[in-house]
């Protein structure tokens, strides 16, 4: 089975990306997401949690396959220099095989560019990835109200983290989702990168937001991205037909304005491995491997 390159991140960053958006006054949700938005477009930091589950079966030549996964990540970004920090866990079950790997990244700009720092089983890896302002973005729920198909404000209010939240409802279109990964894949390093974000427009996610009553924050936001991933997944390959039986994201928003810097050690810094780098390098390997095959006699003569 073979992904291809970037399909995950260029679906995680999306999940990013839909992260959402909100009055003395008599609430309603456009009222609400004004004053989150304007909250939120004045924040220096933010942190948060933020857990994934996933459910999903393959299919390849009749044999069918289980799969789990489950991602617990704390967050911290400050936005000026715009830099992200997360330290978390991944957990998986294939086939009646579980594997637990701790990932540590960082996201910032050095040198002019855009990149990402990921540490997997003590190792450093960095990459050049889409535009900071556009991710950062991402936390300040800037177009939830023209994204959002529908958009409900709940009755009463609710408990979350010990705080009374409005709570909004409302769902994101297939093609509102397609024009975003279009956006993302084009502020990327897409060498190498094929997704046919066609695939994604008939994708639809369901989100609920809590909003704090008093300072108009965000507390905590649930998504179910089963339509999202099961799409990436197949964009991504054909030889395996995924279906996504469950998949939720949920993020619960800690603290605003208490970070005051995020530092690359300089371990991440010296000793990272470039990953297009890395990657081309396998692809050449391959390709010389393969010239070598269609052509034996010559190699032999070589010899």
């Amino acid at each position: 089975m073979k992904i291809k390159k970037h399909s995950l991140t260029a679906s995680l960053a999306l999940i990013l990306i839909i992260a959402l958006t909100g009055c003395q006054k008599e609430a309603t949700p456009e009222r609400l997401l004004g004053e989150m938005a304007a909250k939120t477009a004045k924040m220096k930091s933010c942190t948060m949690e933020m857990q994934m589950n996933m459910d999903l079966s393959g299919s390849v030549e009749g044999f069918d396959m289980d799969m789990s996964f489950a991602m617990d990540m704390d967050t911290e970004a400050i936005t000026d220099p715009a830099r992200v920090h997360g330290v978390g866990a991944l957990s998986m079950d294939v086939m009646g095989q579980h594997m637990d790997l701790d990932m540590e990244m960082y996201s910032l700009q050095e040198n002019g560019k855009n990149l990402s720092y990921v540490n997997v089983y003590d190792t450093w890896i960095k990459q050049e990835t889409e535009d900071m302002t556009a991710a950062m973005e991402a936390y300040t729920f800037k177009d939830i109200q023209e994204l959002s198909e529908s958009l409900e404000l709940a009755g009463e209010t609710q408990t979350v983290n010990n705080k009374e939240c409005y709570l909004l409802s409302g769902n994101i279109s297939g093609d509102s989702i397609k024009g975003m990964l279009d956006t993302v894949l084009s502020n990327m390093n897409s060498s190498g990168l094929d997704i046919d974000t066609e695939a994604f427009a008939n994708a639809r996610v369901d989100y609920q937001l809590f909003i704090d009553r008093e300072t108009k924050y965000p507390v905590k936001m649930t998504m179910d991205i089963r339509d999202l991933m099961e799409s990436a997944m197949n964009a991504s390959q054909d030889e395996v037909a995924f279906t996504c039986k469950s998949c939720d994201l949920n993020y619960s928003f800690t603290s605003f304005d208490t970070v005051e810097s995020i530092e690359l050690p300089d371990e991440a810094k010296n000793s990272a491995t470039d990953m297009d780098g890395l990657t081309d390098g396998l692809l050449d390997e391959e390709e010389d491997f393969s010239d070598l095959s269609d052509n034996p006699l010559e190699s032999s003569d070589d010899l």
